[in-house]
């Protein structure tokens, strides 16, 4: 028992490493928030972010994210494309996910943008390529039931991609016939839907 102070030197009681570096405690903290649906507290763990954490992958995801719940939109558009390209399809995904859970025509429109952005980036990724497509599907069905706008340029990119799936499920061929009416071609649309009624 006794003074186990005096046993003590005082260079034993130096601060220790940290654990962690301060962008892995970042990116726990806005994790953590978002799955709590605590902004508040994820924006704060983003401010803490340098510039160069906040282009590291594994934060600017999560940033992404926080940045579509905030309504930024053209903000999480630029934190996916500073990413390596081998990791904006994932980021870009996950963003869309946390766009169909809103509402808005805004978000209906940047959803399908960053569903084609997916698409782009994970074209020699197929089981990337899929969700993105499905994605894409889902994101121009989803503008349809909302009568989102969705420019005619947007919709000639979705026709495109959605017409390169070899045998499309029912979706993906409802969201081709709705992006080709919303890109000027509507007879092609009604020949579409005649196939897969």
């Amino acid at each position: 028992y006794g003074d186990w102070s005096s046993d003590v030197c005082s260079s034993d009681l130096q601060a220790l490493e940290p654990v962690a570096s301060n962008a892995q405690v970042a990116r726990w903290r806005i994790a953590a928030a978002l799955a709590a649906e605590d902004l508040d507290t994820a924006a704060q763990a983003a401010r803490d972010l340098s510039e160069q954490d906040r282009v590291d992958p594994a934060n600017a995801a999560g940033l992404a994210r926080l940045q579509v719940l905030q309504g930024d939109l053209a903000a999480a558009r630029a934190s996916i494309e500073a990413l390596p390209a081998d990791r904006r399809a994932g980021a870009a995904l996950t963003a869309v996910d946390a766009l169909f859970a809103m509402q808005g025509a805004e978000r209906r429109q940047a959803a399908i943008e960053l569903a084609a952005l997916a698409v782009a980036v994970s074209s020699d990724r197929a089981e990337t390529l899929a969700a993105a497509r499905e994605r894409l599907a889902r994101a121009m069905l989803l503008a349809a039931d909302d009568q989102a706008p969705v420019e005619r340029e947007i919709a000639r990119r979705v026709t495109e991609e959605l017409g390169r799936i070899e045998t499309p499920t029912r979706v993906q061929s409802m969201a081709q016939a709705e992006a080709l009416r919303r890109a000027g071609r509507a007879a092609e649309a009604v020949e579409i839907g005649r196939a897969h009624v």
